[in-house]
């Protein structure tokens, strides 16, 4: 183990380009701490939002940001038992993740299935995680059910096309240009559509058979999000993921 490693740092509260590849300490493990070689990093959009100070967690400057990566355990702390040096894991958490190596709690590790590179690894927990608690623990997605997903070529969008298909559901995505709509065919989606359409609300509703979409998961905001509250069935479920339009949407109350 190397004294210093290289990280990422947000310098400032200016956003994107106040990050600086810079030397860190390389600090003692703590009880119950894993320190990662990072082989791949995710990028999420609470990345550029921390970057900032809009995300709903503000560290001060200077901080690594990053939310997820894949690599190989360097060392485990004494009281680690899940893990040894040479595993090939995952790990989420509130930041760090840009750098060389990365220092986690045990919790936030997990094994790297065979079936992932480590690309592919370090850029699923985030938008995984969040279309499960988002479908499954909040919006009760059934099996026969639909669901509007907006922005469903970004991150959490298309996990939740990939999440809403396997429980069962028939997914309708947006996507703003030819080359996102295809990718989120290839995703999986049994429909899509420009979200520029003045007529969305009314396809949406001509696609479920005139009822509407039982779950819009919606990781927009904005206008956009006005007029799918118009494409929801009765009982239907509305599932507010991020603000990626950068307006916060008021909802009139007679379209409940």
């Amino acid at each position: 183990m190397t004294a210093r490693h290289l990280a990422a740092v947000c310098t400032d509260l200016t956003g994107p380009s106040s990050v600086q590849i810079r030397e860190q300490q390389t600090v003692p493990l703590q009880s119950g701490e894993v320190r990662i070689r990072v082989y791949a990093a995710g990028l999420n959009f609470p990345d550029l939002l921390m970057t900032q100070g809009k995300y709903q967690f503000r560290p001060d400057p200077p901080f690594v940001p990053g939310m997820e990566a894949a690599g190989e355990v360097i060392e485990v702390a004494p009281d680690v038992e899940s893990f040894r040096p040479g595993d090939r894991v995952m790990a989420g958490s509130k930041g760090g993740a840009l750098a060389e190596q990365w220092v986690v709690k045990e919790t936030a590790v997990s094994p790297l299935p065979a079936a992932l590179s480590f690309s592919e690894a370090a850029c699923w927990q985030t938008g995984a995680s969040t279309a499960w608690h988002a479908l499954v623990e909040r919006g009760h997605l059934q099996s026969g059910e639909s669901v509007l997903i907006l922005g469903a070529s970004g991150g959490v969008g298309m996990a939740a096309v990939k999440m809403a298909k396997h429980i069962g559901a028939t997914v309708i995505g947006t996507g703003s240009s030819e080359a996102k709509r295809e990718a989120i065919l290839q995703a999986g989606a049994d429909h899509v559509l420009d979200p520029a359409d003045d007529n969305l609300a009314a396809k949406v509703k001509a696609l479920t058979d005139g009822k509407g979409v039982d779950i819009v998961y919606d990781p927009v905001g904005g206008d956009l999000a006005l007029t799918a509250t118009r494409a929801i069935a009765w009982n239907g479920r509305y599932l507010i993921i991020g603000f990626a339009s950068g307006q916060i949407p008021s909802f009139p109350a007679n379209h409940a």
